[in-house]
């Protein structure tokens, strides 16, 4: 013990006494008297030049082998490390080592016995060799650098007081220990008495000086176990072989040595750190010269190694029996090179067609071949495959490898069988991609849509788009699934990327988005192509469904249609918008294409928060979000759907549509004071409930508008509940003159300065980027595209309509003026004088005076100083016989007069015209000798007004009486106004008067008081009707149709408040439908006919498009020798969510809703009630009164006819009734198929909130969109 006692000693000593000063050689180190005590009792030697590196590291072989030899350790284990091999010259003394018990394996049992020991490692062997169990370790300054596996140990030797830390408080546990330190502690031992002595067991450590660290270690390496203890066991005789070197070649490799007593030999080679030690094989020898050859070795290590290695070469006697060998003694050093050419032009490109990588260098006639390798890793160290070959080229197959590996690609040359100068190529080569590693610098490659489905393995790592994705492959799947966060980086290039991208899974919450990328998480994606279609179920883009963190999107082209069915939905981006969103760029996009969404839609992005920027971004697509309004809210905008936040420097070309708010710019603000700036719009938006150029706002959020216009004359730049401010803006509607704006011509604006942020055509007419087509400012940043075409009739000299004043009985030339240099206009007219116009007034219009007759041809032209001809404007045919206008859809002729309404249909000459009647909201136009044109009509009547040459559409009377004989009725159609309509659309008229038919053809004649026959999928809509009609022969006769078929016809919104007599099929509105849809319809006046009396329908037919719903009936309706019903007389198809509240009396069947239903058809009644009395005296039923077909009879109710028992009066048909209801005065009991109960709880039935609803005034289940109350008139009274 007292030599484990001297050990402590010396440690202490060594913390004092040791300095670390370089000297040139081992005679002037510090510790060089005290080691050669060592070396005199061959405790240690020098290396073959005498050397001790005293301040190399010391390895835990030599350190271990000083320990045993110096304090006697004998003791072996049975076996030994795992990395100790039986022909190392530490062998034995590992095996002490181990036996005593003072040296642990690692977990993987290994020593690591060429390994530099460290001063945590010198510590846990000193505890060990004390038996010293784990103390607690002192609080270090880098106590969390010390390794769990020391810590107990150096926690037990502070403790007993042994060692501390350096004076800066560390203690510096990895520092190793030079040969000079570890010499040192031995030394300072006390010897034994005799080999046999015990050790003390007193170790108490009194007197030791406690302020003790173990040095830090030098630098370097050892030399090898050459300079540790001599190496090898000493033999029993101090006998030895020699081995001297005596020369050695650099260019043959040849070695001379001399040699005794060594039955073997043993060279090392250090090539660049790499070590190789093999037997020695011989060439020759002479006595004790010997001769070898190193050349194999040699090169075996440049072709493992590479060539030009520098080379120390080591050689070593291995004693013949009796003899101790020798350590191994330095030959010299060599820089090995061979004359191998190196491997030139090396490079990797991926083919797309064969989905291989072609490799290719510059062949070398000096090279026998090249070696291609692929390695797993970078260091070159793990070999997948290998191929040889004598070309400069060669192609990797990728086929045979699983998707995704990843190789490392190297070139060897080959000469004379040596493998040498290996090239490694750039990069790495995957399957699944095409090139990259996937970082920034070099990113993973994408050529396809198979290699863009491998992006979802790294959604991390950065992607490029090198080649299109077109439409016969396309992308089918998103780049990550729809949980996974894209993190990475993806750059389109440019490149077209087609997709086909649906889902049916929900995406609306927050945490959810579909798109190319569903998820982005600080994520990049810019310049990018899309093409094709994107559909989703909310937060869905084009490109990103839902965004958070610091995002970047930029340079993107949409042309892909995008949509979702509820939610967020954008060209670009569905939502970036939560709150773990910061900072995200959406830069220089632009939306060319349909993005539609039941809710919140943007051309750019749906919605954005306020933490966000968009920037220079457009629009050029339709954006829509139309949908019914119970669906709730539908917000579009050209850039945002719904904003929290700012946008800038941004434009809008597209159509904006939607069945609430919608803006050129954003569809809705949804926080107040944020800002829009900079932007311009030229688009058309369409708002039901608001439109406005640049933004609308839902509620008291304030928008701030700056530097910004419109173009759109119809549009002010904010519409909402709240006040807008703005600064610096400008618009073309001369009725938007809030503070902040200033009303311009076009012309005006089209030269005005805004700011900095905008630049106009003046200024680049020589600009080959700038679209001289559109005239208005430009976004300096964003350039309206070169190749748009935008159709500006501001900027056309165009004659824009010829009208006349009928309160001042004058014509009007209205034009747009040129925006050059015009001083007079020249307008001409077929037969008439020129008239030279001057100067107009401030609406553009200018009275003509000279008005021919007839269809007249009209010639602008505009001439400057000197009578230059300037400008032509395109010729506008007008038909003087109208009051205005062309004929066509936008420019319809108008008619302001009896005279001109005959013209008008009376004529082959305009049965394809178009015409507004206007003037007669207040007095009707009285029609008189007026008989219906014998052919089909098959134009337009709206009636309306005309106001800043845009039709507003209001209700127009008509007055007429007409008397119809048999000659009259032509093909058995008439109408007071038309014989037939043929593909036509009439809206907005009122007729007035009366109209009598005497045809007698039975069974064979239509007569309505519109028109005879609705046909070719014609639509009637907002037409009224207050004639008394009387047509006693006619086969069906009604207020507006006599009968209906061809096509897919439409009447809805129409009324009939004119009493109806006639024969079979009598009606408020259609006797006979067929392929009609009927929505929204009523009828209120008294209907009598013979048989087949309906309130609305005398026979609803059976065709797919006979839809009937939403409609009402207030009218007596009676039929005086067959059935009646409330709806219809006869029905052969379903009729829904109506309801009838007039009184049905029928001298056979009555029923509240159908008179009969027609036998072998399916006729559905759902969603009806009846409050009419019903009388039938055959039978009656609250429903149907005889019944004959396959029926189902649904959520019904009837509250004033307590006496009548059953759906059905009569019953020959099969019926399945439910949830049908009628009033009781008694107590609740079914009768028959109906359960009769009280008024209170027939209340409680109808829970279906998308169909019922409560209106007040009315204590029952009212119809959603179909109100009792609302339609009723005001002397009817609604049952209490």
């Amino acid at each position: 013990m007292k030599r484990i006692l001297s050990l402590l000693i010396c440690l202490t000593l060594i913390a004092s006494s040791v300095s670390f000063v370089t000297l040139a050689s081992d005679s002037q180190h510090w510790a060089y008297e005290t080691v050669k005590s060592l070396v005199d009792e061959g405790i240690v030697s020098g290396d073959s030049f005498g050397n001790l590196n005293l301040d190399k590291s010391i390895t835990r072989a030599e350190f271990i082998k000083t320990l045993n030899k110096y304090f006697g350790f004998t003791k072996r284990a049975d076996s030994n490390f795992s990395d100790v091999g039986a022909d190392k010259w530490y062998y034995d003394e590992l095996l002490i080592a181990k036996g005593e018990g003072y040296i642990k394996g690692d977990a993987s049992g290994n020593a690591n016995p060429d390994s530099p020991i460290t001063r945590a490692e010198v510590a846990v062997t000193v505890a060990r060799i004390l038996k010293l169990a784990d103390g607690v370790l002192p609080a270090f300054s880098d106590a969390d650098l010390i390794p769990e596996w020391a810590r107990g140990a150096i926690g037990a030797l502070c403790e007993k007081g042994v060692i501390k830390g350096y004076e800066d408080g560390s203690f510096r546990a990895s520092n190793q220990v030079t040969r000079g330190e570890a010499f040192v502690i031995v030394k300072r031992n006390e010897k034994p008495a005799s080999e046999d002595a015990k050790p003390e067991e007193n170790i108490s450590g009194e007197g030791i000086n406690t302020n003790v660290y173990i040095p830090p270690a030098s630098t370097g390496s050892s030399g090898g176990g050459g300079g540790g203890g001599g190496g090898g066991s000493a033999p029993v005789q101090n006998l030895k072989a020699t081995v001297s070197p005596r020369y050695f070649d650099e260019k043959t490799f040849s070695l001379e040595f001399v040699a005794t007593n060594a039955s073997a030999y043993t060279v090392k080679i250090i090539a660049d750190g790499n070590t190789k030690e093999e037997a020695l094989t011989l060439s020759s020898e002479k006595g004790t010269y010997k001769y070898a050859d190193l050349t194999s070795l040699i090169t075996g290590l440049i072709s493992t190694y590479g060539n030009g290695l520098d080379c120390d070469i080591y050689i070593r006697a291995i004693g013949r029996p009796g003899y101790a060998s020798t350590d191994f003694v330095k030959v010299g050093s060599v820089f090995a090179e061979l004359d191998i050419p190196e491997i030139e032009g090396v490079t990797i490109a991926y083919n797309p067609s064969t989905d291989n990588y072609d490799l290719s260098w510059t062949v070398n006639p000096e090279l026998n071949g090249y070696k291609v390798s692929l390695f797993t890793d970078a260091e070159l160290t793990t070999l997948e495959t290998s191929y040889e070959t004598t070309d400069g080229t060669y192609t990797i197959d990728m086929s045979s490898f699983d998707n995704l590996d990843k190789f490392y690609v190297a070139v060897t040359a080959i000469k004379d069988g040596v493998y040498a100068n290996v090239k490694k190529s750039e990069g790495i080569i995957t399957k699944g991609f095409g090139g990259g590693e996937g970082t920034d610098e070099n990113p993973y490659l994408i050529y396809s849509n198979t290699q863009f489905a491998n992006i979802g393995a790294y959604p991390a790592a950065s992607f490029k788009q090198m080649a299109d994705i077109t439409d016969q492959v396309p992308v089918t799947q998103p780049a990550t699934p729809l949980d996974v966060e894209f993190k990475g980086s993806y750059d389109g290039n440019g490149k077209k990327l087609y997709v086909t991208l649906s889902t049916d899974v929900a995406t609306t919450d927050s945490a959810t988005g579909f798109g190319l990328f569903p998820l982005i998480n600080s994520a990049t994606v810019k310049n990018i192509n899309l093409y094709g279609t994107v559909a989703g179920r909310g937060n869905v883009g084009g490109i990103v469904g839902r965004g958070t963190g610091k995002c970047t999107i930029e340079n993107i082209n949409n042309y892909a249609t995008v949509s979702s069915s509820t939610g967020f939905c954008g060209g670009i981006a569905g939502r970036i918008y939560d709150g773990d969103t910061t900072g995200t760029t959406i830069k220089n996009c632009i939306n060319h294409a349909y993005v539609k969404s039941f809710g919140y839609v943007g051309g750019i992005i749906g919605v954005t928060n306020d933490k966000n920027s968009v920037i220079y971004c457009g629009n050029y697509g339709e954006i829509d979000s139309t949908l019914p309004a119970d669906r709730g809210n539908g917000y579009a905008g050209g850039i945002v759907g719904n904003t929290y936040g700012n946008v800038s420097l941004s434009y809008n070309f597209g159509k904006i549509v939607s069945h609430k708010y919608a803006g050129g710019i954003a569809g809705n603000m949804a926080k107040p004071d944020f800002i829009i700036s900079d932007c311009f719009n030229a688009g058309e938006i369409d708002g039901e409930e608001q439109s406005a150029a640049i933004i609308c706002s839902q509620g008291a959020n304030n928008p701030i508008i700056k530097n910004s216009y419109n173009v759109n004359k119809a549009l002010k730049l904010f519409e909402g509940e709240a006040t807008a401010t703005y600064t610096n803006c400008y618009n073309l509607n001369s009725s938007d003159t809030a503070a902040g704006i200033t009303v311009k011509t076009a012309a005006q604006l089209s030269e005005l300065e805004i700011n900095d942020n905008f630049t106009i055509y003046s200024e680049n007419e020589e600009n080959t980027d700038y679209n001289s087509g559109y005239r208005y400012p430009q976004l300096s940043g964003a350039l309206v595209l070169k190749d748009f075409v935008y159709n500006d009739n501001n900027f056309k000299m165009s004659i824009v309509a010829l009208e006349y004043d009928k309160n001042e009985d004058k014509w009007y030339v209205t034009i747009n003026p040129s925006i050059k240099n015009v001083t007079k206009y020249v307008l001409s007219l077929t037969g008439a004088t020129d008239t030279v116009i001057t100067a107009f007034n401030s609406d553009n219009k200018y009275e003509i005076e000279d008005i021919p007759e007839g269809s007249v041809t009209v010639s602008l032209k505009g001439y400057g100083e000197g009578g230059s001809l300037l400008e032509t404007a395109e010729d506008l045919v007008c038909d003087f016989t109208f009051s205005g206008g062309t004929g066509t859809a936008d420019s319809p002729y108008i008619i302001t007069n009896a005279v001109q309404f005959k013209k008008a249909f009376s004529s082959a000459d305009y049965i394809s015209k178009s015409f507004l009647l206007t003037g007669f909201d207040e007095e009707a136009l009285v029609l008189t000798d007026y008989k219906p044109f014998n052919q089909a009509f098959k134009g337009t009547l709206i009636g309306g007004n005309m106001e800043n040459g845009s039709i507003v559409e209001v209700m127009q009377k008509i007055d007429i009486t007409l008397n119809l004989s048999n000659t009259d009725h032509i093909d058995r159609y008439q109408g007071a106004i038309f014989h037939k309509l043929d593909g036509a659309t009439v809206k907005n008229i009122a007729l007035y008067g009366t109209l009598n038919s005497n045809q007698d053809i039975t069974n064979t004649s239509y007569t309505g008081g519109l028109v005879g026959h609705l046909g070719n999928s014609s639509t009637l809509e907002n037409i009224e009707n207050r004639m008394i009609i009387n047509s006693v022969q006619d086969y069906a006769v009604a207020g507006l149709v006599g009968s209906a078929g061809g096509g897919t016809n439409v009447i809805k919104n129409c009324r009939n408040y004119g009493s109806v007599t006639g024969k079979k099929n009598a009606a408020g509105i259609i006797g006979d439908k067929f392929r009609t849809t009927m929505l929204n319809c009523y009828n209120y006046g008294e209907i009598k006919g013979t048989t087949q009396v309906g309130g609305l329908i005398g026979e609803n037919k059976d065709n797919t498009a006979d839809t009937v719903k939403l409609c009402g009936n207030f009218g007596d309706v009676t039929a005086t020798a067959g059935m009646a019903g409330g709806i219809a007389g006869v029905a052969r198809k379903n009729i829904e969510q109506s309801f009838n509240a007039g009184v049905i009396t029928a001298s056979t069947y009555a029923g509240g809703i159908v008179g009969e239903t027609y036998s072998g058809k399916t006729v559905n009644i759902t969603n009806c009630f009846n409050i009419g009395s019903v009388d039938g005296t055959t039978a009656e039923g609250l429903v149907i009164g005889n019944h004959k077909a396959t029926s189902t009879v649904s959520y019904f109710y009837d509250l004033v006819n307590p006496d009548v028992s059953s759906v059905c009066g009569a019953k020959t048909g099969s019926i399945t009734v439910n949830n049908t209801y009628g009033f009781s005065m008694t107590e609740s009991v079914k009768t028959n198929d109906v359960e009769k109960t009280s008024k209170a709880n027939i209340k409680t039935k109808f829970t279906n909130d998308s169909i019922w609803t409560t209106s007040e005034g009315y204590n029952y289940p009212d119809l959603k969109g179909n109100s009792v109350v609302t339609n009723k008139p005001d002397s009817f009274i609604l049952p209490e």
